[in-house]
């Protein structure tokens, strides 16, 4: 496998213009010790702006390879690897060659210096500009493409690849502690996105990186932004236009909305008492694991507080990305009942769920309750096996209620039959909670009601 990935470092380096960003060209392919040293003479923005130029290039030609190649390419191509590998070993012409492999095994931390990799990173961060950033957040979103491929390669058994994927986490837990320093609470801001007051572009960055619920149309997209409700995003100083985290909240007069219908039918009110978060997305995938989510919860709350000090209920309406999948997979007799009347519902575009016996409905909901409450990740941590529990009660929420026939969209009907989870924010007692459940993952409040 590492041979193929060799191959293909040789390939790349040739296709696709990668001599006009001469910085990387000269570290590929010089043969003396003079071309090197004028290549790293280079100043650090000067070769930012080659590595986005050959970043531009391939994104525009990525469609013509499978996922997978396209899982390695991007990683392998962001100049970052191939920097600290000649750093390292600036006579050895094989090994500037060999830039992953060469990374992961010459890029390791010791107890007496920095990682080399790290020589890189101060190399941007000493320009402190928004292209140094950006630069950050997509070398890390690469590390994570890495990753992800490491982990579900059919090669993955292969001895080379163990040492490779510990030495990338290394790297990747190096990125994250340096990110984490850059984008941390103090220096973010909250603010909130008006449709008639925000740029179109990152109106536009939101709509297009909305990971939950997918905007459907012009009607839709107003509607977000009406009245009743409201949308908040993170922000670095540096990258004003490029928001990291966004949230989208529902204003209820009385009642917790019980599904995705009643967030769309509630109606505007001047004195809102429940407050609903439907959405909350990580627009960059390189802060993936920094927290910011927990941070813009916080901020949300604060602001909202601000504007309507009548508001006491803050809750979600959340999806759970997994359900059907763990139910297929220890259910699956219930599974397929469901599917077939998922499928005959489009095809005679009915609600999806309108079909489902009261008792199938009453399986669902058990079931559903097991998951979130129940059942923990494989590992020794015990935490809940779905992820936006995790996420929720991390924060300090418990689980309020769960409710069947909440989300009739295709995408809803494909995830979870449908189902979702009310998680519930009880101020007085959130900092308590989440200490507990930092102790202890399967210290959590339930307080779970039967809802249709």
């Amino acid at each position: 496998m590492i041979l193929r990935f060799q191959c293909l470092i040789l390939r790349r380096c040739s296709n696709y213009k990668v001599a006009r960003t001469a910085p990387l060209f000269r570290f590929v392919s010089s043969q003396d010790d003079k071309t090197w040293q004028r290549a790293t003479n280079e100043s650090s923005t000067q070769l930012l702006h080659s590595f986005q130029k050959l970043i531009e290039d391939l994104r525009y030609h990525q469609s013509k390879h499978s996922d997978h190649q396209r899982d390695i390419i991007t990683f392998i191509n962001r100049q970052y690897t191939e920097l600290p590998a000649l750093l390292s070993q600036p006579n050895d012409i094989c090994q500037r060659r060999e830039i992953i492999h060469h990374l992961a095994n010459e890029s390791h931390e010791s107890d007496s210096s920095a990682p080399l990799y790290s020589i890189l990173i101060d190399c941007f961060l000493e320009t402190a500009t928004a292209d140094a950033l950006r630069f950050l957040l997509a070398s890390r979103a690469d590390i994570q493409t890495y990753l992800a491929f490491l982990r579900r390669s059919p090669s993955n058994n292969d001895g080379d690849f163990d040492p490779l994927q510990e030495r990338i986490t290394r790297i990747d837990q190096h990125w994250r502690r340096v990110l984490n320093m850059w984008f941390s609470p103090s220096v973010l801001l909250a603010q909130r996105i008006r449709y008639d007051q925000t740029p179109a572009a990152v109106i536009e960055r939101i709509v297009r990186k909305e990971a939950v619920h997918p905007v459907q149309g012009w009607k839709d997209l107003h509607n977000r932004f009406g009245p009743h409700r409201r949308v908040y995003a993170l922000v670095h100083p540096f990258l004003l236009d490029r928001p990291l985290v966004v949230i989208h909240v529902s204003l209820q007069a009385t009642d917790i909305p019980d599904s995705m219908r009643a967030i769309h039918e509630a109606q505007p009110t001047e004195q809102p008492t429940v407050a609903a978060f439907y959405s909350i997305s990580n627009l960059e995938r390189g802060l993936t694991g920094i927290g910011l989510g927990e941070v813009l919860i916080s901020e949300t709350v604060n602001l909202l507080r601000g504007e309507f000090p009548c508001l006491h209920e803050f809750v979600t309406l959340s999806p759970m990305p997994h359900f059907r999948k763990w139910l297929k997979a220890n259910h699956p007799a219930l599974e397929h009942e469901l599917t077939i009347q998922f499928n005959r519902s489009l095809e005679e575009e009915d609600a999806a769920t309108e079909s489902i016996s009261s008792e199938q409905e009453t399986r669902l909901h058990q079931l559903a309750t097991q998951y979130i409450v129940d059942e923990t990740t494989p590992d020794e941590g015990y935490k809940p096996l779905d992820p936006v529990a995790r996420f929720h009660l991390t924060n300090g929420a418990e689980v309020f209620r769960i409710v069947t026939q909440a989300d009739p969209s295709t995408r809803g009907q494909q995830n979870s039959f449908g189902v979702m989870v009310n998680y519930r924010y009880d101020l007085s007692r959130r900092m308590e909670r989440k200490a507990r459940y930092a102790q202890n993952p399967r210290d959590f409040d339930v307080a779970v009601t039967n809802a249709r």
